[in-house]
């Protein structure tokens, strides 16, 4: 039987104390997501917000940081920034609380500020409390139905890479409402700088869907491979660790057609395009989040003509 272990990816839920403080600010310096590339970068900070509520006997701490470029007008910035900035700031108001897909908060989103130092820091914070406010609530009705129980929320949204032709976001999204455990969320985007298009499955073929099919089963069979100490060689041999199934809760819904495709875009990043499974979405909690990195020149062939033009690839 294959040996696996628990990949944690998050920092572990409750590290920080919940303290009863606001915390704002703006991050710069030397780790102020510049990239020596030899382009004309903008300068983006992070700007963060954390605090935290209590009801009765059960609090909830609400951790916020996000990246945006300072100090410049939104309009002489390239379409990718732009498209970037929006990404940015509407995933920070849709997660600020615990709704992955931020449905009935279409009518609390705000406008994108501007790239003012104060105003950001100000719309961060709003975000923010509207999640507090929002886990107080719901505290406070399982406090009227005998329950009890602390609640986390931390996101994370970082600039990974900038180049001339695109630049890339990572976005970590840590959450607990009780239970045995948490739950995590990663992801990233990137966005042609010259189009403002995010791409993703966009980069390749997509009529090479066998091709593409292939090179996951490959990237996934990598992942389970760096920490099991029976090395996964066959497509069977990875069949028995993962969950497949249209529905749990009814078996007889197997997914038929092998490996699926993960439900979040791949991104760019230095090393290559980056893959990215959801807990549960193709494996058990405790295999964590099945990802893997494949090197733009092993795929190069399977890139669509807007992969090939982003990436610098020659036809």
């Amino acid at each position: 039987m294959t040996d696996y272990r628990l990949r944690t990816l998050a920092a572990g839920f409750f590290a920080v104390a919940l303290a009863g403080s606001v915390l704002t600010g703006c991050k710069r310096g030397a780790n102020n997501n510049t990239f020596d590339n030899g382009v004309d970068s903008l300068t983006w900070c992070t700007v963060s917000f954390e605090d935290s509520v209590s009801v009765l006997d059960a609090s909830a701490y609400q951790q916020m940081a996000a990246d945006f470029p300072i100090d410049v007008d939104t309009a002489v910035m390239d379409a990718g920034t732009r498209a970037a900035i929006e990404w940015v700031a509407n995933t920070l108001q849709n997660c600020s609380y615990p709704d992955y897909d931020g449905s009935g908060r279409e009518d609390k989103l705000m406008p994108v500020p501007a790239m003012d130092e104060a105003e950001l820091e100000t719309f961060v914070a709003r975000c923010g409390k509207i999640g507090l406010d929002s886990m107080k609530a719901d505290m406070r009705e399982m406090a009227e139905d005998g329950f009890g129980g602390s609640y986390l929320n931390n996101i994370k949204i970082e600039l990974t890479e900038q180049t001339p032709s695109y630049l890339t976001l990572t976005f970590g999204h840590e959450v607990y409402t009780g239970g045995a455990h948490g739950g995590w969320i990663t992801n990233g985007a990137t966005f042609n700088r010259a189009t403002g298009e995010q791409m993703g499955w966009n980069l390749f073929d997509m009529s090479k869907e066998q091709e593409l099919r292939a090179m996951l089963i490959r990237g996934v069979k990598s992942y389970f491979n760096d920490f099991s100490e029976e090395k996964i060689e066959t497509d069977e041999q990875l069949y028995e660790l993962l969950i497949l199934y249209d529905d749990p809760e009814t078996p007889e819904n197997e997914i038929t057609i092998g490996l699926p495709f993960p439900q979040a875009e791949p991104y760019v990043t230095r090393d290559g395009i980056s893959f990215v499974y959801q807990q549960y979405e193709i494996a058990a909690y405790a295999c964590g989040l099945p990802s893997f990195i494949v090197p733009v020149e092993e795929v190069k062939d399977l890139l669509s003509e807007k992969g090939k033009e982003l990436l610098g690839i020659s036809k």
